[in-house]
């Protein structure tokens, strides 16, 4: 029960984080002012825009060098804002702005960004640097050569103190210092919505519903066989020791679908019901448990065999659901289906309404610490998985995505540091309009006590190991930004895409 929250999310990162890494180590662009071609590492690109001088400033076409140090940009016509993102830096430029945003803090700029014939331009030394690179001008070629090599990797360390060992005060500070909002209220935006519920949905729900509610069929006169549904009852012992996760009763699985580790279900081909049979199998020497390698014993007893048979749509079928007519039981499958509809339309305008506020808010720090102290979080949980797995903290990123330690933990810093802005605006939008979830909160702790078999959240904070201002801190927010986000649902106008 340990820190679960954080040890889900960590599985999360672990299974799903697809990162862009720069292939090569160092990159090297060259530009030259007034040409329409540029050059990465030597190689010849043709540029849709010349670099140019503006007051005095080498100004350059942005995407080009952005993309070539592995940066992707994103263009936001309504705030007129160009965001250059990278696993391990944002910055965010506005067109004619004194100042711009790099990870959350203000910069000022020494000549603003423009646009020239539908290209965005940018002042290259301030781009290059914030990007992580060098500059070299030569004045005699009017060539910038910007070079990007990628700084060594340094591990997260493992004595990290946390900063906000409570959790960060949402509610108790002034957030002004580090987040101004821009509109939030009254807006619009063009989002697919889903299409009204048809006859033909009707029809196509309860053909699914038929499908998972087979006729079953019990065999009983003859033997186990390829492809035959089973119920059984089995313990596995290693040198004639019983070990975790290798016993069960009333276990039902598909003979052949490889369910089992090889050799077990072909053990019971052959099997009669009521009959017990001693199964010997090898696990696989990849097997990510201590198991790998070794053989063990399965004694099986099989209960009954049984196949599955299509079902026939009737009354006799809705009434083993609970229902007392088709009429009924179709009625019913449209109400879920228009809920469902509703509800999706309510993400979509909650997801479009956040995205808007989040896009015309100004981050211009971020609290000290608070990065750290969320991958300091996710990366601990991540070594206490990989040692309920019997792995190593390498192995278990490895095996679960096929990426580095350096990228998995950039990934975590970046995602740590996208999910503190988040909480800035979020908060601060709750704060201005007074939807902080107290009452919410104390319901979803209540909940989760119940869950995790707790009587209050002083039992829950030592069955987790967070203190209890942590996790009211953590409920807090997940209460608030619920409701904010219906609020924000509530004030945008969503048409059809």
């Amino acid at each position: 029960m340990k820190r679960i929250l954080s040890v889900l999310l960590a599985v999360v990162l672990c299974l799903t984080l697809c990162l862009s890494i720069a292939a090569s180590e160092s990159v090297v662009v060259k530009m030259t002012i007034g040409q329409n071609v540029g050059y990465i590492n030597g190689e010849a690109h043709t540029l849709d825009a010349a670099p140019i001088i503006r007051n005095d400033r080498t100004m350059l076409p942005v995407r080009f060098v952005a993309e070539a140090f592995g940066a992707a940009v994103a263009w936001d016509g309504s705030t007129a804002t160009a965001t250059l993102t990278r696993s391990d830096v944002e910055i965010m430029i506005t067109i004619g702005a004194e100042f711009a945003v790099v990870d959350g803090e203000a910069v000022k700029l020494d000549s603003p960004a423009f646009i020239e014939n539908d290209r965005t331009y940018m002042p290259v030394r301030f781009v290059a640097e914030s990007l992580g690179a060098t500059v070299e001008w030569d004045g005699t070629t009017s060539t910038a050569t910007l070079t990007y090599a990628k700084e060594e990797f340094v591990p997260f360390p493992d004595d990290y103190t946390v900063t906000y060992p409570n959790g960060f005060d949402y509610v108790g500070t002034d957030l002004s210092q580090y987040v101004t909002l821009g509109a939030y209220k009254g807006l619009t935006a063009a989002e697919a919505l889903p299409a009204e519920i048809t006859d033909a949905d009707v029809a196509a729900r309860i053909e699914e519903v038929v499908a998972e509610n087979p006729m079953r069929v019990e065999i009983t006169d003859r033997a186990a066989d390829m492809y035959d549904s089973v119920v059984i009852d089995y313990v596995g012992t290693v040198d004639g020791v019983a070990f975790d996760g290798g016993s069960d009763e009333g276990a039902e699985t598909v003979l052949g679908m490889g369910m089992y580790v090889e050799g077990f279900e072909e053990g019971i081909i052959g099997m009669n019901v009521g009959e017990t049979k001693k199964v010997e199998v090898t696990f696989p020497d990849d097997y990510y448990t201590e198991l790998a390698g070794k053989k063990a014993e399965f004694t099986i007893t099989l209960r009954s065999i049984y196949e599955e048979t299509p079902a026939e749509y009737n009354d006799e079928f809705v009434k083993a659901l609970g229902y007392e007519s088709v009429a009924e039981f179709e009625a019913s499958v449209k109400a879920e289906l228009n809920a469902e509809r509703d509800e999706e339309i309510h993400s979509l305008k909650a997801t479009a309404a956040f995205n808007a506020a989040y896009a015309h808010a100004t981050i211009t720090k971020l609290p000290e610490g608070l990065v750290e102290d969320y991958m300091n979080q996710q990366i601990e949980a991540t070594k206490e998985l990989a040692t309920v797995y019997g792995m190593t903290y390498e192995t278990l990123i490895v095996y679960g995505n096929g990426i580095t330690v350096a990228e998995y933990e950039t990934a975590v810093r970046t995602l740590a540091t996208e999910t503190v802005k988040q909480e800035l605006v979020i908060m601060a939008i709750a704060k201005a309009e007074g939807l902080i979830a107290t009452t919410e909160c104390d319901a979803m702790i209540a909940e989760l006590c119940t869950l995790s078999g707790c009587d209050n959240i002083a039992e829950l904070s030592i069955a987790t190991g967070v203190s209890e201002a942590s996790l009211y801190n953590s409920m807090l927010y997940v209460a608030t930004r619920v409701k904010v986000e219906s609020f924000l649902a509530e004030n945008i106008t969503i048409t059809q895409q």
